[in-house]
């Protein structure tokens, strides 16, 4: 019974460093290429990677969890889940940016000379 307590690990049951910045930088890309569609998406895909983020945060806070998952992932693995965080976060904020200024600069259907495209040949 103790040899298959032994054999159990903590990382098994948590976020991988590859695993967090593939999340981070898709969820991330993610708002940054759908903020030219809707402002919402940026917002809602960066709440998610906080959330995200803020779990593993909580996990390490753990007075038992934390200090396992420090002996196996390493002393770097709170700093790759900050910088992770804080990129996808930062790709969504661009996005909505983005977003918000597309909405802005969007054309109106005219083309330099101030007319409607028609889709007519100019004689």
């Amino acid at each position: 019974m103790m040899l298959g307590l032994a054999l159990l690990e903590v990382m098994d049951k948590e976020a991988s460093i590859p695993g967090m910045w593939a999340a981070a930088l898709l969820l991330g890309g993610a708002g940054l290429l759908l903020g030219r569609r809707s402002v919402l998406w940026p917002i809602v895909l960066g709440l998610l990677i906080a959330l995200l983020g803020w779990g593993v945060r909580l996990e390490l806070a753990d007075p038992y969890v934390g200090p396992a998952i420090l002996s196996e992932a390493g002393p770097w693995y709170p700093l790759h889940n900050l910088a992770s965080t804080g990129v996808g976060f930062a790709l969504c904020a661009a996005g909505l940016v983005r977003g918000r200024q597309g909405k802005r600069g969007r054309p109106s259907g005219r083309g330099l000379t101030g007319t409607a495209h028609t889709g007519e040949e100019r004689r």
